[in-house]
């Protein structure tokens, strides 16, 4: 399983670098020739007692409790 991102470009034609690789990094597992699983969250909620090193993310983030 590889765990991707939402906004993930396969075809390789977005203007943002992530998504573009991202999206070859997909069509290159698919070409393996075996089962691969994709999967693009495109939200993560914090468990309770994780905290975020990221500040934006504190910020942001939707607790369970709240």
């Amino acid at each position: 399983m590889y765990v991707s991102g939402e906004g993930t470009d396969p075809s390789g034609k977005s203007r943002q670098m992530w998504a573009r690789v991202k999206g070859r990094t997909e069509n290159d597992l698919r070409a393996l020739r075996m089962t691969a699983y994709m999967f693009r969250p495109g939200f993560i909620q914090l468990v309770d007692g994780t905290v975020s090193r990221v500040p934006l993310y504190c910020a942001t983030a939707v607790r369970p409790d709240s």
